[in-house]
């Protein structure tokens, strides 16, 4: 069975959601790691312990030769699974300029490459020593991301903190924030884990430039890290995200329902939901938002009750447009929280309150 990394991310609504970087890694962990991936079998010890005896030795005056070892038992066992040692990774690279001129980096010569074009003018990427059937029981390294133009908050602390809470990601580090020349970063260590007890070591960037931004991921297995932690970390000291020109790609940010993708799997993505309805002003999925047991406070209520003819939709607009996630989702059970801002100022501090109703969160109140 082969998988492609970039095809295997779930669709929810017949679009493609806020794309989770590390599934690239983890739908294939779920699925053993690689395709066709050889059964290894454990090797039987060469150095057999030599059965006792009952039969007496006759004396002999002959001397044993010095030569002749006795092989003594052992019970230390063979691995049965012995790590591969990656041949060193060439220092000739290559330079990915993407044609559209949405983003460049550098990457070694030898590693594969592959890109997807997305809605709405977006670029997903990926290289590795090999992409289609890694192995994370071997030294591996691998960088990954995805460009695309700012649909909800501008701040790269938040959007690394909304999509870390989206992929799972759990961060074992604090951010590091930089500007220069009205280009924003933050970087931030990470670990994933990808099943079977095994762990990623990633670091995470988000490269905020203008009104586009680009989230990237680059990480190892343990064992390779000591040979492609130096080599990733140098791919992501070279990405350069640009404010690229929606009109020349043929795309323009959909005004419509189809710029709206939420997954109501994650109460991250539905609180989105309602900030991208208020700044594209589209309301055509605000109505399946709230608690289907209309349990919901009556804030909530006005939310889900928005439409393009309603009096108080400029002011949804107001107050959400520019609203954004300020840390982690927390679940109890069957409720969630989400910390967030909103306001005309955006300085109103807030926390919206979901409900789980038949595996799928809804507003609940705040």
């Amino acid at each position: 069975m082969k998988l492609f990394w970039k095809h295997e991310v779930r669709v929810t609504h017949g679009k493609r959601p806020f794309l989770s970087l590390i599934l690239l890694v983890v739908l294939l962990a779920a699925c053993g790691g690689g395709a066709d991936s050889p059964t290894v079998v454990p090797i039987s010890p060469t150095n057999t312990a030599v059965p006792p005896t009952d039969t007496a030795v006759p004396p002999t005056d002959t001397p044993i030769p010095p030569t002749a070892t006795a092989v003594s038992p052992t019970n230390t066992p063979i691995s049965p699974t012995p790590t591969q040692i990656p041949a060193p990774v060439s220092t000739e690279t290559e330079i990915f300029n993407d044609e559209a001129g949405r983003v460049s980096f550098h990457y070694p010569a030898s590693w594969e490459m592959e890109t997807e074009e997305m809605d709405h003018g977006g670029l997903t990427v990926i290289t590795a020593p090999e992409i289609a059937n890694p192995d994370f029981t071997q030294p591996f390294g691998f960088f990954s991301g995805e460009v695309k133009w700012v649909a909800g908050s501008d701040d790269p602390v938040t959007l690394l903190t909304q999509w870390a809470s989206e992929s799972g990601l759990q961060m074992i580090g604090e951010p590091t924030v930089t500007e220069s020349d009205g280009i924003r970063r933050v970087s931030e260590e990470a670990v994933i884990n990808v099943g079977d007890d095994q762990t990623l070591s990633v670091t995470a960037v988000v490269i905020v430039n203008g009104s586009r931004y680009g989230i990237f991921v680059a990480g190892t297995t343990p064992s390779g890290e000591e040979v492609y932690k130096e080599v990733v970390v140098a791919i992501l000291d070279t990405v350069e995200v640009y404010d690229f020109d929606l009109e020349a790609l043929g795309v323009m940010p959909a005004a419509d329902a189809d710029a709206i993708v939420i997954d109501f799997s994650n109460p991250a993505s539905v609180m989105q939901g309602v900030i991208d309805s208020a700044r594209f002003e589209v309301y055509d999925e605000l109505a399946g938002l709230c608690d289907p047991l209309g349990e919901n406070d009556g804030d909530t209520a006005v939310i889900c009750e928005m439409t393009a003819n309603h009096p108080d939709k400029d002011e949804l607009a107001n107050y959400f447009a520019f609203a954004h996630i300020t840390g982690q989702v927390t679940i109890d059970g069957d409720h969630a929280q989400i910390p967030f801002i909103f306001g005309p100022d955006g300085d109103q501090e807030e926390t919206m309150d979901f409900i789980l109703r038949d595996g799928k969160w809804y507003l609940y109140g705040f």
